[in-house]
C-alpha cells in the first residue's frame, strides 16, 4: 500500500498465501481507500501467471516464509466483487 500511496499512477497486486493474512490485507486496503490501486490475491506467488492480468509485471517483493501447497484464490474487493469482474 505504501508503494501505491507514494506513486498514484501504479497498480499494485498483493499476494498472500495464508487466508487470514490475505483477508486482513484486503480489509486494510479498503480501510485506507486504496482499492482502486491495490488488489490482494490469496495465492502462492509461484503459481501466478503475470500474463493472465494483461499488465506488465515489473517486480515482485516476497517476504518469508513461503509455504508450499494450499488453494489459490482471491479476496473480494471493497464492493464485494472478485478482482477482474466487471
Amino acid at each position: 500500500m505504501i508503494l501505491a500511496f507514494r506513486h498514484p499512477g501504479v497498480r499494485v497486486w498483493g499476494v498472500e498465501l495464508q487466508e487470514p493474512l490475505a483477508t486482513l490485507a484486503a480489509e486494510n486496503v479498503c480501510a485506507n481507500e486504496m482499492s482502486p490501486q491495490v488488489t490482494i490475491l490469496r495465492a502462492d506467488l509461484r503459481d501466478i501467471d503475470p500474463d493472465a492480468f494483461g499488465v506488465r509485471w515489473t517486480g515482485s517483493f516476497p517476504t518469508p516464509p513461503i509455504v508450499a501447497g494450499g488453494p489459490v484464490g482471491s479476496i473480494p474487493s471493497c464492493n464485494g466483487r472478485w478482482p477482474g469482474m466487471k
